[in-house]
């Protein structure tokens, strides 16, 4: 879950600077919007692994969810 939170607060961190510029980020593409549908993913993503982890003592891999299909 290590690399998942950092990436919450890498776009945490760019959600507030994009709030304090207005919409003119560094990235030309980049908008608000954009970076808060990428947080509902990781939210997403970080919210499936705590399920696994409390239903098997530990986060399910990709992998290990890829042979459960």
């Amino acid at each position: 879950m290590g690399t998942l939170t950092i990436r919450i607060d890498d776009k945490l961190e760019r959600l507030a600077n994009l709030l304090a510029k207005g919409t003119k980020g560094d990235v030309a593409d980049e908008s608000v919007s954009d970076t808060v549908t990428d947080l509902i993913g990781y939210f997403v993503l970080f919210r499936i692994l705590l399920d696994e982890n409390n239903r098997s003592g530990r986060p399910m891999s990709v992998i290990e969810a890829e042979q459960k299909s």
